[in-house]
């Protein structure tokens, strides 16, 4: 198993360890003669989403790991945040901000940022759970984290 197949397995593992009953799409895609990990997650699943599209999901987040070379890595978040009830009632939905900085680094300092930010994701779950955006249609399983 080589480098970037480790850290995509372990991403996905933490993952699984803090949401156990999301969904995710964790790979290794190769592009332009570089391979980069393509992260895409969730919490809900597909049959309880509108329109049963995953990018409706309140918590979807998209993330890249490009493979710099020589053992190097850059970590970067292409669209997060929780989706939840507008506190403006002239718009439909508000967001919490997911914060998540660009990271660069060796492969354990990539896994270890993505673990700090599951784990921080969980707690804004759980914080904002009441108030997630459509919260009534999604089951308890999902987001009583």
């Amino acid at each position: 198993m080589n480098e970037i197949t480790e850290i995509e397995q372990a991403i996905q593992n933490s993952f699984n360890e803090y949401f156990p009953n999301a969904w995710s799409f964790i790979n290794v895609r190769n592009s332009f003669g570089k391979e980069h990990i393509s992260i895409n997650f969730g919490l809900v699943d597909k049959s309880e989403l509108t329109s049963r599209i995953l990018e409706n999901d309140p918590v979807f987040h998209t993330f890249v790991i490009h493979n710099e070379g020589a053992g190097k890595y850059e970590a970067v978040n292409v669209q997060s945040g929780i989706k939840i009830n507008p506190v403006n009632p002239m718009y439909a939905m508000d967001r919490v901000k997911t914060k998540f900085r660009k990271t660069t680094g060796d492969s354990k300092r990539i896994i270890r940022t993505f673990d700090t930010f599951f784990k921080r994701l969980k707690v804004l779950v759980n914080e904002h759970e009441s108030n997630i955006y459509q919260r009534k249609g999604y089951s308890d399983k999902y987001l009583k984290l």
